[in-house]
C-alpha cells in the first residue's frame, strides 16, 4: 500500500515539473483584433492581489474565530 502512495507521488511531483516545459503562451501579433496594436500582454497583478488579499483575510478569521473559541472555553471553566 505505501509503494502504491509513494509511486503516486513520484508521479504527481514528476508531472508538476515538467508541466512548464509543456505549456505555451500564445504569441500575440502586432495589430492584432483585439485592439493591441503593440502587441504588450495583459497584466495579471490585479487578479493575483486580490487572491493574495483574500487569503490573508480568510487566515486572519480562522485566527479570530479560533482564539475567541479558546476565550470562550477558558471563561466556561
Amino acid at each position: 500500500m505505501k509503494k502504491k502512495s509513494m509511486f503516486f507521488s513520484m508521479v504527481l511531483l514528476a508531472s508538476l515539473c515538467s508541466a512548464p516545459s509543456m505549456v505555451h503562451a500564445q504569441r500575440g501579433n502586432n495589430g492584432n483584433s483585439h485592439g493591441n496594436a503593440n502587441g504588450h500582454d495583459a497584466p495579471i497583478d490585479g487578479g493575483l492581489s486580490l487572491l493574495l488579499a483574500a487569503g490573508i483575510g480568510a487566515g486572519a478569521k480562522k485566527a479570530y474565530d479560533k482564539r475567541k473559541a479558546k476565550l470562550q472555553e477558558g471563561a466556561a471553566d
